[in-house]
């Protein structure tokens, strides 16, 4: 009897363990929401208790329910989950069924890609949050947003490309991408991707000569720059400016002239360099210009400073080189009332031999280089001839 007793305890025991099972999902991914079913079998006995672990430790406990929803899922999910029931018409222990579940990825976390790998000014790049879904959750759909230096340059939206035209050296940073389900549930996010926009040529410096300008040089700006390895094809136009105000149009020219500098010549000059499709400009720094003097305005003279008739009056039309222009050819002329007395010539003199009362009036002079790219004319000068009473009287 004792030995039947044993077979008999064994095999309730077997019985007993098969009266429950834990029911779930065959595959499981990210975002998902599933349930866990806990069900007696066969079915007829009343659930006194049904307890749900994960890793053993408790998630759920109920008096009557036999199900456990786990919302949108992510792969901390994964694990060992069991439940324990108590059931009427059974002993008072509680029986356990137990089942491994395995999260799997809805996609794999993006990488970032660019179109080409060396990037040059102009050129139009294009970033791509590449990912994939899982082939048996292909209807789901995926939102994309990228950044640049942690700063949003576009929005989540269905596109997985970010594009740039016309790239610039500005456009260089650390990029990369985030990828979300449309309910937000899942979300992950690439690894940084450095891109280093490499230049088409140097900035440009405006470089002057001569340097000092006197008036009257030939000034000539020059919008200096240098094409990378890379873009020693690429064609540039090049514009001037002076004062913030554009002084020779786009050309293919690097050079701008003033044939005679003045002193109004003076000013902040800039230069524009671009290429030909304008996908790539830059400006130089301001560079300021002050047109030196030849010579100053030019002063009369006139020896004896009290001129009486008869008395040889000499005029003199002061003025003095800049000692940068020393060689520099000056020529003068005088003019009595507006009238020329003395044409151009190397002399810096007007004599008047016994002088006349007639000979009283404004005398100005005039002082040109050779080839008359400055001139500059002096003050009027009152110069009133006396009348000499001793000859007068002499004459009597």
């Amino acid at each position: 009897m004792s030995a039947l007793a044993g077979i008999l305890v064994f095999v309730t025991f077997m019985e007993y363990s098969d009266l429950i099972k834990l029911e779930v999902p065959p595959y499981v991914y990210e975002g998902d929401t599933i349930t866990l079913r806990c069900y007696s079998h066969p079915a007829g006995y009343t659930v006194k208790g049904v307890v749900f672990y994960k890793d053993d430790k408790i998630i759920k406990s109920s008096t009557s329910n036999i199900n456990l929803h786990l919302e949108h899922v992510t792969l901390n999910y994964t694990g060992q989950y069991k439940c324990k029931k108590k059931l009427y018409y059974t002993q008072d222990d509680f029986y356990t069924a137990e089942a491994f579940i395995t999260v799997k990825g809805l996609f794999p976390s993006p990488q970032i890609k660019v179109t080409t790998h060396l990037v040059l000014e102009g050129d139009n790049m294009t970033l791509t949050c590449n990912t994939f879904l899982n082939p048996l959750r292909q209807k789901r759909e995926l939102h994309f947003a990228f950044y640049k230096d942690d700063q949003n340059v576009q929005s989540f939206s269905l596109s997985d490309q970010y594009e740039v035209q016309f790239a610039q050296l500005k456009d260089s940073g650390k990029y990369y991408c985030e990828v979300t389900t449309s309910n937000n549930r899942i979300m992950k996010k690439s690894a940084e991707f450095n891109i280093h926009i490499k230049n088409l040529f140097s900035a440009p410096e405006l470089k002057v000569n001569p340097n000092p300008v006197v008036e009257g040089d030939l000034m000539t700006l020059t919008c200096s720059t240098s094409p990378s390895p890379l873009g020693q094809l690429t064609q540039l136009l090049f514009t001037f400016y002076k004062n913030g105000q554009n002084i020779q149009r786009y050309n293919l020219s690097d050079q701008y002239t003033v044939q005679f500098s003045h002193m109004e010549d003076s000013g902040n000059y800039s230069c524009k360099v671009r290429t030909l499709t304008n996908s790539v400009k830059k400006l130089s720094k301001p560079t300021n210009i002050q047109i030196q003097g030849l010579f100053p305005s030019p002063q009369i003279k006139v020896t004896p400073h009290l001129v009486l008739e008869g008395d040889n009056m000499t005029l003199m039309c002061n003025t003095i080189l800049n000692p940068l222009r020393q060689k520099q050819d000056l020529d003068f002329a005088f003019y009595k009332d507006d009238q020329n007395v003395q044409s151009f010539s190397s002399s810096e003199q007007y004599e008047v031999l016994f002088a006349q009362l007639k000979d009283s009036a404004k005398y100005h002079c005039e002082v040109t280089t050779s080839n008359n790219s400055v001139m500059k004319k002096s003050a009027g000068f009152n110069i009133y001839i006396k009348r000499n009473s001793g000859k007068l009287s002499r004459e009597s």
